[in-house]
């Protein structure tokens, strides 16, 4: 659409933001056109102090706007839960006081505005009913049975150990091996088991898993380390070719059948001492000239 100063001018004056201006002439609501129109506004000059930014609708009701009594209701098992702003304004629109339920403080603290909390009195978030919902102060709120979702913790059942029962150490290994299988069989909990091993309840876990996995509780042998694993081969590599870094080190080395990260070349060249070009050509020149190499593989 084609539009002379004058139609700009109108159509600025009655709009309260860029997209109302687009949108009264007929233009694309897109970044394009907003830049254009926007260069277009400031060339001519056109006041555009009136416009509300991000506030455009202030002072409109929107069309999804739900009232108190769709808002204020139990709802459905799984749906999403109420967000605060709603429930808030649900609340004051009920005829709800402002005002911390518990100490009576108001929406000010020290001078500076204080959001109050929605508290459901009976801990279900879902349950969104007025006589189920108050305004609580942070501090107030912090102090309830549900906040945070306290009353959903699960904590394990106390297990008395009657007295006079054995302790085993996790040495006696016939003992434990006993208790594991029979907290697989559901005979005992991780706690009780915990409790006549003589150990925490998190140590339970892993001889248990070996004990399923592996049938034993042995723990299985460290392998070597990577870096150590091949550590000869990469000085040696290194020190033939000192220019190369450890990238090319890598790739070369991975062609020959010996796949090595780059970084674990790294680890080795700075543990041997070889980490740049003029170390690795110093080692070569004095490996050549029948000297002992001068920083032996492993070496810190």
């Amino acid at each position: 659409m084609k539009y002379t100063e004058d139609v700009l001018r109108e159509a600025v004056r009655g709009a309260r933001s860029m997209a109302d201006v687009l949108r009264h002439l007929g233009l694309p609501l897109n970044g394009g056109a907003h830049a254009h129109l926007r260069r277009r506004i400031d060339a001519i000059g056109i006041d555009t102090s009136h416009f509300l930014g991000r506030a455009h609708q202030r002072g409109r009701v929107s069309r999804r706007r739900r009232t108190p009594e769709e808002i204020l209701v139990r709802r459905a098992v799984g749906a999403r839960r109420a967000h605060p702003d709603m429930l808030r304004r649900a609340l004051v629109e009920t005829g709800a006081a402002y005002r911390c339920a518990a100490c009576g403080t108001g929406g000010e603290w020290q001078g500076n505005p204080l959001t109050l909390h929605v508290d459901h009195v009976n801990g279900d978030s879902a349950d969104c009913r007025r006589e189920n919902l108050r305004f609580l102060c942070p501090n107030c709120h912090s102090q309830t049975g549900t906040y945070a979702g306290r009353n959903r913790r699960i904590f394990a059942p106390a297990v008395p150990v009657p007295p006079g029962t054995t302790r085993f150490r996790l040495a006696d290994t016939g003992a434990v091996t006993d208790v594991l299988t029979r907290v697989d069989r559901g005979e005992l909990t991780v706690t009780a088991a915990a409790r006549l091993i003589g150990c925490h309840r998190n140590h339970v876990y892993r001889p248990r898993r070996r004990l399923r996995d592996e049938g034993t509780m042995a723990p299985t042998a460290r392998r070597r380390p990577r870096a150590e694993e091949h550590a000869d081969r990469v000085i040696a590599h290194a020190l033939a070719h000192p220019d190369l870094g450890p990238k090319s080190i890598a790739r070369e080395l991975r062609d020959q059948g010996c796949p090595v990260a780059h970084g674990t070349i790294s680890t080795i060249l700075r543990r041997a001492g070889l980490a740049t070009i003029r170390d690795r050509r110093r080692a070569a020149a004095s490996v050549s000239g029948g000297t002992e190499h001068p920083f032996p593989p492993g070496s810190p």
